[in-house]
């Protein structure tokens, strides 16, 4: 439905609230149901107040009433309470109702501004979404009444957004919500596909419970999807699996004191584990073609994850990841990831025995080019991932990683080697998940 906050009913409210004191109290005189035409909201003209031991019961009577009915209003022009956005239920204060407190003009206000910022919110996505869909010539393009019907589903659909993360994300794509291809997707698919996005939103604050990084974390991987969403429980269940008991963060906790690049390796090795972990219990494996999922869910996992070690960690960790130790690694990736081992300045036979624990066992063809991806992977993108999301966390820049021309690597290829190996035997694959 369209929102429309020139309704008569709440302008009654705010139209006693323009000229009462904030403190006056409001009342009901006149018809109690909605859209009576003898009813007013005036300022009531008793002794009642929180506090006064000897409130009679039909004082708190009338402030329950008069209460329900602003809550009944707001209800109805949101097209029900439980589309009333956010910000307005929290100028509410609904902990307030039905304790026989009384409804005083400086709630009413507060409720009005907020009903309004929100009108305005929507009002701007959708003329943001409606431009974006005209750039491409997508609605400029389509008969006047397809136009119109367009237009109409798609601001319904974002004034259906009570979340403003969720209608910042759904206007911002508004034009892969609207399109497969060259041709517009029906209305109810457009509406499924915002309703997926608001459903993912919710679970993501539901999950959260108040924990505002993994809030912010919910909002970059909403971001990262690009309009899409991901199915009903999956949201809760990631984030109860990530912060569970089970989930080890010991190797990063270490960084701080030992910043060497093994260590480092190590915390990698663990977060790339730790995360194959949750999708593992999770029961999801991801496609070929699904890595524009794929990959804002692993980084989701992970900064929640991240998030559990705390600021003051987390900041000494990022110096270590960006530090000499951190490019050696980045310099052994690269190396290995481009030329495998035989551009490394060790001995064949040494490398045959870190790996497979002989001097003279040849490494399985298989198992050599498995490390091999692992070993770029790690200290390309997910080195690049880890410092990303710490830096997002903290809400400060990733520290510059000055590589230089002289290419240095790790005094301890060998064992950073050998903990790759055991952790691509551990997976089965460095493709798992």
């Amino acid at each position: 439905m369209a929102l429309n906050i020139d309704n008569a009913d709440f302008r009654m409210f705010t139209d006693f609230a323009a000229t009462a004191k904030s403190t006056a109290r409001a009342s009901i005189g006149g018809p109690t149901t909605l859209g009576g035409t003898e009813r007013t909201i005036k300022a009531a003209n008793n002794f009642d107040f929180i506090g006064n031991v000897g409130r009679l019961s039909r004082y708190k009577t009338a402030n329950d009433n008069v209460r329900q009915l602003f809550r009944d209003t707001i209800a109805n022009m949101f097209g029900g309470e439980n589309h009333i956005p956010e910000n307005v239920l929290k100028a509410m204060k609904l902990e307030d109702y039905g304790k026989g407190k009384p409804l005083t003009a400086r709630r009413i206000k507060a409720v009005k501004t907020e009903v309004e910022r929100f009108a305005q919110a929507a009002k701007a996505a959708g003329d943001k979404a409606m431009a974006a869909l005209g750039g491409d010539g997508t609605f400029t393009n389509l008969p006047k009444a397809a136009a119109e019907t367009l237009e109409k589903t798609v601001r319904g659909a974002l004034e259906s957004c009570k979340n403003a993360d969720a209608l910042e994300v759904a206007s911002k794509n508004v034009t892969t919500i609207c399109l497969r291809g060259n041709q517009v997707r029906g209305e109810a698919e457009i509406k499924a596909r915002i309703d997926g996005i608001k459903a993912n939103f919710e679970e993501i604050k539901a999950a959260a419970k108040g924990n505002q990084e993994i809030l912010r974390a919910g909002k970059f991987m909403m971001d990262a999807l690009a309009g899409k969403s991901l199915p009903p429980g999956r949201i809760g269940t990631l984030v109860k699996l990530a912060t569970g008991n089970d989930v080890k963060m010991d190797a990063f906790k270490r960084l701080k004191a030992s910043p060497e690049p093994v260590t480092i390796a190590r915390a990698l090795i663990q977060l790339k584990r730790n995360v194959n972990s949750v999708l593992d219990s999770a029961d999801i494996k991801f496609g070929v073609a699904e890595n524009d999922v794929k990959t804002p869910t692993r980084d989701f996992i992970a900064r929640v994850m991240l998030q559990s070690l705390g600021r003051s960690t987390l900041r000494s960790i990022q110096t270590a990841l960006s530090g000499k130790d951190a490019i050696e690694l980045y310099n052994l990736g690269d190396v290995v990831g481009k030329e495998g081992f035989k551009e490394l300045p060790i001995d064949t036979a040494d490398i045959q025995e870190a790996i497979m624990g002989d001097r003279d066992q040849a490494i399985p063809s298989g198992l050599r080019r498995e490390i091999r991806n692992a070993t770029s992977s790690l200290f390309s993108l997910d080195l690049f991932f880890a410092r990303a999301n710490i830096a997002e966390i903290l809400d400060e820049t990733a520290p510059e990683m000055q590589t230089g021309d002289k290419v240095v690597l790790p005094a301890d290829t060998l064992e950073i080697l050998a903990e790759i190996k055991n952790a691509v035997i551990e997976t089965g694959s460095e493709q798992k998940n």
